[in-house]
């Protein structure tokens, strides 16, 4: 339910009476014995860990690289661009293989790292597809 909105960079709202709902009936319940009484604890032990893990997603919505890390990465590639351009060698045909992996590299730095900037958003964004899985078996599992 939440995927969505992380998907659109902003923050979760749908799931915020449900989990409310959940921690009330949770907190508000009062054990019968030892074995009620255990079953509770660890049940507000799994509460707060999805807590917490819920937390660190909301967390990272919003989550990019500073401006500065931007700027050093162009800088530098536009420095080696120079700094490869005045390298003097007998051969052109060299020179020009040569600046072409090194610009490829680069390139490839820069690409890989835009990816990962946005840890919901663009080509390499976390998705639901293995938690719909684990839901789907556990499901199926129960039936």
């Amino acid at each position: 339910m939440d995927w969505a909105a992380q998907r659109a960079g902003q923050i979760p709202s749908q799931s915020v009476a449900e989990v409310a709902a959940i921690e009330e009936v949770l907190f508000s319940f009062e054990p019968e014995g030892e074995g009620q009484a255990n079953v509770h604890a660890a049940a507000i032990w799994s509460f707060n860990e999805f807590m917490s893990a819920r937390s660190a997603r909301i967390g990272v919505i919003g989550l990019e690289l500073p401006g500065i890390l931007w700027f050093v990465l162009y800088s530098g590639a536009a420095i080696t661009a120079v700094l490869i351009g005045m390298i003097q060698m007998g051969r052109l045909r060299t020179h020009l293989v040569m600046a072409a992996v090194l610009a490829s590299y680069v390139a490839i730095v820069i690409f890989t790292i835009a990816s990962f900037d946005h840890p919901y958003m663009g080509p390499v964004a976390v998705d639901t597809e293995y938690f719909e899985e684990v839901q789907e078996w556990l499901f199926d599992r129960a039936d």
